[in-house]
């Protein structure tokens, strides 16, 4: 694990990021068979592009932290920082983990939990007293990991398909 590390990144590395996405991107495939639809990879790479793009280059709070080993990417965390909720009493910042990546070969390796960490300092220096994060309820891997680093269920969102 001591040969990676952990790089700020600015909108000019999103696209060093597309494999990550692939990788998760697969995961959620597996995961959501049976339970929803997945949009083909060139529609959601194309959508989450531009969302990265306008979190990093908008006037929020949001950093896209990049975990490489030598000069390959493999992991990655998209965090954004705002105002706390409206009604639950979170504090006034609250960081949002939009995406964490890790490559699969490198899942176990420590990547994940680096990524985080790095995830809890950044959150920290913008006054954030809170991190959220939303995984599919298919996704036991995922609970697990957030689990070990301290999260706890808290908000469940449902859906309706009225297609």
């Amino acid at each position: 694990m001591s040969d990676v590390r952990i790089v700020e990144a600015g909108a000019d590395r999103i696209d060093d990021v597309q494999p990550l996405w692939r990788a998760l991107y697969d995961h959620h495939r597996g995961i959501a068979e049976g339970v929803a639809d997945v949009r083909p990879f060139e529609d959601t790479w194309r959508q989450r592009r531009g969302q990265y793009k306008g979190w990093l280059e908008g006037d929020g709070e949001a950093v896209l932290l990049l975990a490489e080993r030598g000069d390959r990417a493999v992991g990655y965390a998209m965090v954004t920082a705002g105002p706390g909720a409206a009604t639950w009493d979170l504090g006034d910042v609250v960081a949002e983990i939009e995406t964490l990546s890790v490559l699969r070969e490198e899942r176990g390796s420590g990547v994940g939990a680096t990524l985080m960490q790095a995830s809890r300092d950044w959150a920290l220096e913008r006054g954030a007293t809170s991190i959220a994060v939303g995984l599919a309820h298919t996704n036991a891997g995922a609970r697990r990991f957030y689990e070990r680093e301290g999260f706890a269920p808290f908000y469940l969102e449902m859906v309706l398909d009225l297609r």
